[in-house]
């Protein structure tokens, strides 16, 4: 009768020792990965909608420059999707975004973590539109 509660306290401490033993470099790739997802979506939807001051003012500053200066016509359109989600800024992003879901992209947890905590800062709105 003994050997019952010894094991159950072996079973309970072992559970115990498991839980305990979490990675928290793991545990902060899966979370940013989370919120890198979120946030593009959220950034995506903000350009989408004219949300981001800056990025609205390069496609109308692009559309009063092309009617006075029509030899820069190729050049203001590019500029003007980089307030988009068609622009170059939003596409990398999302692109590095892919990158991190590949371990095999990174020599360590640690460089992971590191890329995704730049990604995540990235993808503030603010710093976004300072861009």
């Amino acid at each position: 009768m003994a050997q019952k509660p010894i094991r159950i306290l072996f079973l309970i401490s072992v559970l115990m020792l498991a839980v305990g033993c979490s990675d928290p470099v793991a545990d902060s790739i899966n979370l940013l990965t989370s919120q890198n997802q979120t946030k593009l979506s959220t950034l995506g939807q903000q350009l989408d909608r004219g949300q981001l001051r800056n990025a609205m003012m390069l496609s109308q500053y692009s559309q009063i420059l092309k009617q006075q200066r029509p030899e820069l016509t190729q050049l203001l359109e590019q500029l003007a999707l980089d307030g988009t989600t068609q622009g170059q800024l939003y596409k990398n992003l999302s692109k590095r975004i892919v990158e991190t879901q590949d371990a095999k992209n990174f020599t360590s947890k640690e460089l992971l973590l590191d890329e995704l905590e730049n990604i995540n800062q990235a993808l503030d709105p603010t710093l976004f539109n300072d861009a």
